[in-house]
């Protein structure tokens, strides 16, 4: 893609970030009783994470992918 700040031709940077998607799923974990430890799974997985994209000239924030 062009990056809109510096008008380079780039492949994103991704950066993962904890959103919506990873609280409700570590809360419905939790509430159906996998309150050991097992509800922070979301927390360690990218798949339920957001995810951010970056340009990695200029560091400008291109767009968030948002889960939910």
């Amino acid at each position: 893609t062009i990056c809109p700040s510096c008008r380079q031709p780039i492949t994103t940077e991704i950066v993962y970030r904890v959103g919506r998607l990873t609280f409700l799923l570590s809360t419905a974990m939790c509430c159906l009783g996998c309150n050991m430890g097992c509800c922070l799974i979301p927390f360690f997985m990218k798949r339920f994470k957001d995810v951010d994209h970056y340009c990695p000239r200029c560091r400008f924030h291109i767009y968030r992918y948002n889960r939910l």
